[in-house]
């Protein structure tokens, strides 16, 4: 996954990370727990740790079958470019 955020000021961040690193089955655990914790919203359910796993075994599926694909790609008027790749 890369996310590539770029200013017209000059002040640009570049962040790679390895998919499997961020997208597996711990990682599903530990962001269910912290939902959980601290995202407290009444008469909605929030996700459980199975339908985390089995978002991250769709997104882990879609990158084998596709390759790279476009997250998010939003281009400012300003010159400012958001981009992240999976």
């Amino acid at each position: 996954m890369r996310i590539r955020v770029h200013s017209k000021e000059g002040k640009n961040i570049n962040l790679a990370f390895p998919t499997r690193m961020l997208f597996n089955g711990v990682t599903a655990s530990i962001a269910c727990a912290a939902i959980k914790k601290h995202v407290q919203v009444e008469g909605v359910e929030t996700l459980s740790g199975a339908d985390l796993r089995k978002l991250v075994l769709e997104i882990n599926r879609l990158k084998r079958r596709f390759g790279t694909l476009d997250l998010v790609d939003i281009d400012g008027k300003d010159g400012a470019c958001v981009r992240i790749r999976l």
